[in-house]
């Protein structure tokens, strides 16, 4: 479909606006040319009356914060045209968003974000089997607990259970995970 842009006005710049409307046409023109994502252009006497906040194809989707005066581009993924009107569609794109800011705040910027996603699924991947064999353990030795309960044998029981617990892996509380 062609190019979609967004543009944040500070309310107060109304009257500059309304007195300048050529001008704020035409800035807002300028900036859009010039490119570039949060652009501020100036009108009448305010350096800042309003800000190109993105511009992309109509394929891509932003997921923008207003605020405190300001706009802050939290994430653009890839829409395909798809809409986002709908309630899974939004769901869809803002997980995608969060997966993505995820990745980025892991890893850094990387061109290979598929590479890096691979990466850290092997990485979560190993920890859960680790976690799932250690579950395995602690419920053989519980089971040990149970068998051994009623000839008073606990000592040997309570041997694999301490053994069981030595074979946990480190978890987040302890630090040892990241």
């Amino acid at each position: 479909m062609g190019l979609n842009t967004t543009v944040f006005i500070l309310n107060d710049a109304i009257p500059e606006i309304e007195h300048n409307p050529t001008e704020f046409v035409q800035n807002l023109i300028e900036a859009i040319n010039l490119g570039g994502d949060n652009r501020d252009f100036r009108v009448g006497g305010t350096s800042n009356g309003a800000r190109v906040v993105v511009s992309h194809h109509a394929d891509y989707v932003s997921v923008i914060a207003v605020g405190a005066n300001y706009s802050t581009i939290l994430g653009t993924v890839y829409n395909g045209n798809k809409g986002h009107h709908k309630e899974e569609d939004r769901y869809r794109i803002l997980n995608e968003v969060i997966a993505n800011a995820f990745l980025l705040h892991k890893c850094g910027p990387t061109p290979d974000i598929v590479g890096t996603a691979n990466v850290l699924l092997n990485n979560l991947t190993e920890k859960m089997k680790a976690l799932t064999e250690s579950h395995q353990e602690l419920f053989e030795a519980c089971q040990a607990v149970v068998d051994n309960w009623s000839t008073g044998d606990l000592a040997a029981a309570a041997r694999q259970c301490q053994a069981a617990i030595d074979n946990i892996p480190p978890t987040k509380k302890s630090g040892s995970w990241s």
